[in-house]
């Protein structure tokens, strides 16, 4: 008797899960060795929706423009649970924005400020992860889709059953196509198409 077809397909996907689950380990533990140290101030771009004037020891946010300020190596590990480059495509002006940002989500979500303008720590995440989304795309917009698809769909699944499954399994549903379909957020950050100065520590 012949495999169901759905049987058979989800046969090849969990193989095709195995097979990128191998190679997501490899690349894991190079990922995981390294900070990346910013060495001078970087304009990331304008958030597109209203945002207060912010500054900290991190960055500066004046009138919707992000700036980051030089810090110490310890505050970016580079791209998390995916290489820093894809396919000879750095995507530093991306994942140093995205971790700085990620690093005073709370201080910010605690500033009344932001609270009367709406923005609670999840809504601070859900526009650091579209300027994630919007940097990224500036150099590929494929792997913005998937990058930024995997976030808002199998970050828990990271955190609870580890990071090479949760890539292993995001990673063959993107080839099957599930994130080909994925629509990145709408107008909430325009880059500067600066490109930032840093360099690579061991951790």
């Amino acid at each position: 008797m012949g495999e169901f077809p759905l049987m058979a397909d989800m046969t090849k996907l969990f193989k095709i899960a195995a097979g990128v689950g191998k190679a997501a380990y490899r690349f894991y533990k190079k990922d995981r060795d390294h900070y990346v140290r910013l060495l001078e101030p970087y304009t990331v771009g304008r958030f597109l929706v209203d945002v207060p004037d912010f500054d900290c020891e991190l960055f500066t946010l004046r009138e919707g423009v992000l700036t980051l300020k030089p810090a110490e190596a310890r505050h970016c590990d580079g791209a998390t649970l995916a290489p820093d480059r894809i396919g000879g495509v750095d995507f530093a002006s991306a994942y140093i924005a995205h971790d700085f940002w990620y690093e005073m989500i709370e201080a910010m979500a605690a500033d009344g400020r932001f609270k009367e303008a709406g923005l609670d720590a999840g809504g601070l995440r859900k526009i650091g992860d579209a300027m994630l989304a919007a940097q990224m795309a500036v150099k590929s917009r494929f792997w913005a889709g998937v990058y930024y698809w995997f976030v808002r769909r199998f970050g828990w699944l990271a955190r609870r059953m580890g990071v090479v499954l949760a890539m292993g399994l995001a990673s063959a549903l993107a080839l099957a196509g599930c994130a080909g379909c994925v629509e990145l957020p709408g107008s909430v950050f325009e880059p500067s198409g600066e490109e930032p100065v840093y360099e690579v520590e061991p951790r």
